[in-house]
């Protein structure tokens, strides 16, 4: 018999969790899409598209909120709310 190969799924964290993994890391900065996108992958383990899911949900439920676009770009940027 052949050895099982056993395939580890990443975590697949609620909008919850994830807003709460990220509040301290981004805590009173403006940040672009990729940017929130990739510390909610960090901080949670969760794969990139998991994490673009929930940065939607939290731009839909305005857990994050715009702020000022950034430099010559003028970039969107985003704060997480009351912060």
């Amino acid at each position: 018999m052949g050895k099982k190969e056993t395939v580890k799924t990443k975590p697949t964290p609620t909008v919850r969790e994830a807003l709460q993994a990220v509040k301290f890391a981004l805590h009173g900065t403006n940040f672009v899409w990729h940017t929130l996108c990739r510390v909610i992958a960090e901080k949670t383990g969760c794969d990139y598209a998991h994490a673009e899911f929930c940065a939607n949900e939290m731009l839909r439920r305005t857990d994050i909120v715009s702020a000022v676009p950034i430099g010559l770009t003028e970039l969107q940027t985003f704060k997480i709310k009351d912060q």
